[in-house]
């Protein structure tokens, strides 16, 4: 996101250095693809609702790694801290430290949170969290 009240503003990407990466990948984006892309901004602020034992686990000192995917590297975050499609009885709403490690990774620089589907708010975490990743821990009522 950009800041209001600073008065610089991020770089643009540039478009043949990503239209280039996005071919040698096997992706072709039109022109007007590329500029909707440019122009997003990238979200700063990332949460996960988790439940009784995960809570357990994290307040013990345990890094939390993802259990869906074979290599157990990613975990489901979100932008949206009432983000409603989670099934638990016991919720809690973990609130992560606005850090370079939260950055949704492109093609320039690598952060940690890759894109799911943004209309739905949902993005992905690379490599776990730990305590050391959590602003706050509070229930969901």
């Amino acid at each position: 996101m950009i800041d209001p009240i600073s008065s610089s503003q991020p770089p643009k990407r540039d478009l043949s250095a990503i239209k280039s990466q996005l071919q040698a990948w096997g992706i072709n984006a039109s022109d007007s693809e590329l500029k909707v892309f440019n122009n997003i901004d990238s979200p700063t602020k990332f949460y996960r609702i988790i439940g009784q034992a995960e809570r357990d686990l994290l307040i013990r000192g345990t890094t939390i790694t993802g259990q869906r995917y074979s290599d157990n590297t990613l975990l489901d975050i979100t932008t949206n801290p009432s983000y409603g499609r989670i099934s638990r009885e016991q919720k809690y709403l973990v609130t992560f430290n606005e850090s370079s490690r939260f950055r949704v990774a492109n093609i320039e620089q690598e952060g940690e949170v890759v894109v799911h589907d943004v209309n739905q708010d949902e993005y992905y975490l690379k490599n776990g969290y730990s305590m050391s990743d959590v602003k706050s821990l509070v229930p969901i009522t």
